[in-house]
């Protein structure tokens, strides 16, 4: 085999491998390693969802518009049941948490870093305003505060206690040293009243 045979052998696996920059008649200035993911059905990241692409030849156009400011390689992985979390950046709030496919897992971490001796099943049941007799110990912050605390339920209890005991003991007080008093002096009045009355009749 000469060598020009062996120079358009390789270069033509190179254009196959995706290898070397090719052009598309549509977009002149459109320069990436594979033309034929343009316009294929799915967003590519990187050179090809430029403007000189056509935004992938359009494809990109959805993502773009749902996530202006979310800048990955491979737009496809947004939003594909999987968290992406350690590679670039699609765990974050510009991708939408990779299209929510990891909230579970930022759950997962935010109540294990907040928890770190919490181990239970389901982590989405922490702090769901429910409260859950599996989670409900202190190693999870009382199913994350779902539950009160033993002792917080016992502080609360002791103060209503001692605030009914304070309520019920004044008004005993109230009605033995003012009500009672009161009364008898009112009863007092009434009787003078009743003498006076049959004194002047006589």
């Amino acid at each position: 085999m000469d060598n020009v045979t062996v120079e358009n052998t390789t270069r033509k696996n190179a254009v196959l491998m995706g290898e070397q920059d090719c052009t598309i008649a549509e977009y002149p200035d459109c320069r990436v390693d594979s033309p034929h993911y343009i316009g294929d059905g799915e967003c590519e990241g990187g050179a090809y969802n430029t403007e000189e692409c056509s935004f992938d030849g359009g494809d990109c156009l959805e993502f773009n518009t749902k996530y202006p400011d979310c800048k990955v390689d491979y737009p496809i992985y947004i939003g594909d049941g999987l968290c992406f979390d350690n590679i670039e950046s699609y765990n974050t709030e510009e991708c939408g948490f990779d299209c929510g496919d990891c909230d579970e897992y930022n759950l997962y971490k935010f109540w294990i870093e907040k928890y770190p001796d919490c181990r239970v099943d389901d982590y989405s049941k922490l702090g769901d305003v429910e409260c859950h007799k599996n989670y409900n110990m202190k190693a999870c912050g009382w199913d994350g505060g779902d539950c009160q605390s033993p002792k917080k339920y016992g502080i609360i209890f002791g103060a209503t206690a001692a605030t009914a005991i304070g309520l019920i003991i004044g008004y005993l007080l109230f009605r033995t040293f003012y009500l009672v008093p009161r009364r008898q002096r009112q009863s007092n009045i009434e009787d003078e009243k009743v003498n006076d009355v049959t004194e002047e009749q006589l």
